[in-house]
């Protein structure tokens, strides 16, 4: 799961829904990019990546690949 830069505005449209497929699929790896929220509510830091870096800059690394 990739999940770029989702707050707490709406976080039951993608934020929490992530976290739980997450937490129910043991096969599942949450990617989060967010600089300001990355904290997880449910127990799933074993499966979670947590990039706190500016996503600009981050994606802009891609592109240079």
């Amino acid at each position: 799961m990739l999940e770029f830069g989702v707050g707490f505005d709406t976080p039951g449209i993608i934020r929490f829904p992530f976290e739980r497929i997450t937490y129910q699929n043991e096969n599942c790896t949450l990617i989060r990019f967010n600089k300001d929220n990355c904290m997880n509510f449910l127990d799933i830091e074993n499966r979670t990546l947590k990039v706190e870096d500016d996503i600009k800059d981050i994606v802009n690394k891609i592109l240079i690949l």
